[in-house]
């Protein structure tokens, strides 16, 4: 599913909540460095609709990052949030998450896009 798909879908459910839509990375794919390949694409919601499948992410802890730049560079940030998870003495959660805080419509150039990263983490 593309993102219009996705957010034309939300506003056919009448659950676009104005939040950013946010993608999800499996954690085999943040070890092997594969930023790009989004397994899920997320909102949250104000209200959980009853005509489909929805996720509801799990309390608990994640290690939080702001990518600021080209989307090419996002490998930088994640490395650095990485070491600190490895620093810290953290285990990797099942899933990252990315969400675009600055993107074309707010920001002048691409170099200041701003993309929230959070990754779960749970102690050792």
């Amino acid at each position: 599913m593309t993102i219009s798909q996705f957010h034309s879908c939300l506003k056919e459910m009448k659950v676009d909540s104005g939040h950013p839509i946010g993608g999800m990375i499996r954690r085999k794919e943040v070890l092997d460095g594969d930023f790009d390949n989004y397994y899920y694409l997320y909102n949250r919601l104000e209200t959980v609709p009853t005509q489909t499948i929805t996720y509801a992410k799990e309390a608990g802890f994640c290690v939080i990052g702001y990518h600021i730049g080209r989307e090419t560079t996002i490998d930088q940030t994640y490395a650095k949030l990485l070491h600190y998870i490895q620093k810290a003495h953290l285990k990797l959660g099942n899933w990252a998450y990315e969400e675009y805080i600055l993107d074309e419509i707010s920001v002048n150039g691409i170099d200041h896009y701003v993309t929230k990263i959070m990754i779960e983490v749970r102690e050792k």
